[in-house]
């Protein structure tokens, strides 16, 4: 089964495909990305580094339909949640969705 993503480099009308699995290795690459640490040492810089990054970033996420950011989102803040200590994590419930501890 493919997906139908819009390519909006090519404007609202042009279509690309991308199987299941491509949004498998794109999330995969973005959680190697977020426990990568950048290191200071540097060959000769081609390219602008912060350029390539930010175009990399987004070309990934018009790659990406809303349910597939949806899940991506999710699953990374499930992880920065899972590093609080649930003292932690009551408190920011409290401070901001406080509604959801009613009734606990």
């Amino acid at each position: 089964m493919d997906l139908v993503l819009i390519d909006y480099s090519k404007g609202t009308e042009g279509h690309r495909s991308a199987s299941p699995d491509h949004f498998c290795k794109t999330y995969h690459f973005l959680q190697k990305m977020t426990q990568s640490t950048k290191t200071t040492e540097s060959v000769e810089n081609v390219v602008n580094r912060d350029s390539l990054q930010k175009d990399l970033i987004n070309s990934i996420i018009d790659g990406m339909d809303l349910k597939t950011m949806w899940s991506v989102l999710y699953d990374y803040m499930d992880e920065s949640y899972d590093k609080y200590s649930e003292e932690e994590l009551i408190t920011e419930v409290k401070e901001y969705y406080p509604e959801l501890l009613e009734g606990n």
